[in-house]
This record gives structure tokens, C-alpha cells and sequence, in this order.
């Protein structure tokens, strides 16, 4: 195998600095993998400030008794609620940072606007689909009715779909946020994803549900990805809770992994 090495830049972090050799995710010391300890450096240097959010997370799930996350994974575990809500919590302040990682890679930056490939990628329709709420309490939100990112990035595609309206294409582990603002009953609602998967086997998608004024997330949850033999399929339904009000829904997947179109998501009383 090849050996993998990096080294601390004061403009780029932590990057990995032979080319031809081993990148992060297969990185290891001790116990703790590549990708874990890049993301831990990746939120602490977000320039937020909000990095004690983390460690009070932590904090209580040592007081609580939780055990630790297998940190050779980067993976939530639902037996660990809190230590998961300090992870998923990382990765929203490493996602901000705007900062690449790797010095050999000239990439768009997660966040920004792309140029190229504007035929496939740009938002296709006069208008951007709005988020339906049924009067039986359903919501529909269309996946490229996101308000994070706004535009297409190198990790988030928007396009026409079709079967009508368009759809994302998601790749990486990038962060897509959704605002529902006229949730009018709080309350456990049933969650589903319209996918099309090429690949028998894909990272899961990892939910996160935060009531709009800064609370706690209400619902963290993981979800599997069917393989639909490039159909349009919905996910197994996961309960989660919503708030009345406003609340904000992101979803991520771990990297690396294969892209995944994703057409609604759907939320049921």
C-alpha cells in the first residue's frame, strides 16, 4: 500500500502533502481514522466561534454515560444520541469553514457557485418549486427547494428531471438545509426520500431536525438508501419530530460514496 502523510499550512490547514500517496480516509493513528481527525481540525478552525457547542454535547453525554463513537467510522450511532448531535455538529461547522483541504486539488470550494457545466447544473424552470403543506398535516418539500446551498455547487446539482419539476444530485458530504416555516402542528411525523440509485450498496442519508430558533436538534436519524435500479423509489419511512413553527432540516452522507438523485422528501402525521 501506499503511505500516507500530511502536515499543517497556515492558509490550508491540515493537508495531505504525497500525491501519490494515501489520502485521509485511509489515514489512521491509534484508534482514530484520517477522516476524523481532519473534520475535528476542519470544525475547530471554522472561525465561528461555536466550537464550545461541540464540547458541551460531549459533556453531557459523559454525563450521561453514553459510550464513544467508532471513531475509525465518522458514523452516528442511535445508542448514542448526544455524542452523534456533537458530530453532526462538526461537520456543520467544518462545512462553513470555506477552506479546501487537499493542497494538490484545484476545486471548487463547498459553498461556492460553479461556472462550468452550466447546461446540466444550473436551476432549470422560470420559478424555484415552492414547499407544500397539506391540510392533513402533509409536507412535500421539493429537493431543490433547499435554502442551503442556493445555487448549484460542485457537490449539489440541481436539473430538470424527467418525470416533471426537476431534482438534486447529491455527492460527498455536503450539507443541503431546508427551512419548513409554517409547520402548524408539532408533533412525530413520518419521513421519507424520492431516490435513484444506481448502486446496490449507499451511505446512508443522515437527517438532522432543529426547531428555526436555535434549540437543541429535535430528530437525528439515519437513513437507508434502497437500491432502485435507477427508478424513483421512497426510502423505508423514519419518525422524527417536528416543532410547531419553523424548522430547519439538513441532511447529509458520509464520504466517500456514490451520487445519489433525490427528487422530495416527505413528511406525514
Amino acid at each position: 500500500g501506499h503511505a500516507a502523510m500530511t502536515h499543517w499550512t497556515p492558509d490550508q490547514g491540515w493537508v495531505v502533502c504525497l500525491i501519490y500517496g494515501g489520502f485521509w480516509d485511509i489515514a489512521w493513528w491509534e484508534d482514530r481514522c484520517g477522516d476524523d481527525f481532519l473534520l475535528e481540525t476542519q470544525a475547530r478552525d471554522s472561525g465561528s466561534g461555536d466550537y464550545m457547542s461541540v464540547l458541551r454535547l460531549e459533556w453531557v453525554a459523559d454525563v450521561l454515560g453514553e459510550q464513544n463513537l467508532d471513531r475509525m467510522k465518522v458514523l452516528v450511532d442511535p445508542n448514542s444520541f448526544w455524542r452523534s448531535l456533537a458530530l453532526c455538529k462538526k461537520k456543520i461547522l467544518a462545512n462553513g469553514r470555506g477552506k479546501c483541504v487537499a493542497a494538490f486539488l484545484d476545486s471548487t470550494v463547498e459553498g461556492e457557485e460553479i461556472s462550468t457545466r452550466s447546461q446540466i447544473v444550473q436551476r432549470c424552470g422560470s420559478e424555484q418549486q415552492a414547499i407544500a403543506y397539506k391540510e392533513d398535516g402533509t409536507i412535500i418539500i421539493p429537493a431543490t427547494s433547499c435554502s442551503k446551498p442556493t445555487a448549484p455547487t460542485q457537490n449539489v446539482l440541481f436539473m430538470d428531471s424527467f418525470s416533471g419539476g426537476t431534482q438534486l444530485h447529491h455527492r460527498a458530504d455536503a450539507i443541503v438545509e431546508y427551512i419548513l416555516k409554517d409547520v402548524t402542528e408539532a408533533g412525530t411525523y413520518a419521513v421519507s426520500f424520492q431516490v435513484c440509485s444506481v448502486h446496490s450498496v449507499e451511505q446512508p442519508i443522515l437527517l438532522t431536525v432543529c426547531p428555526n430558533n436555535g434549540d437543541l436538534p429535535t430528530s437525528v436519524a439515519s437513513i437507508i438508501v434502497p437500491y432502485t435500479v435507477g427508478e424513483w423509489a421512497l426510502t423505508d419511512p423514519v419518525k422524527v419530530e417536528l416543532a410547531e413553527g419553523a424548522n430547519a432540516v439538513s441532511f447529509l452522507r458520509e464520504a466517500p460514496n456514490f451520487g445519489l438523485s433525490i427528487k422530495e422528501i416527505t413528511f406525514e402525521k
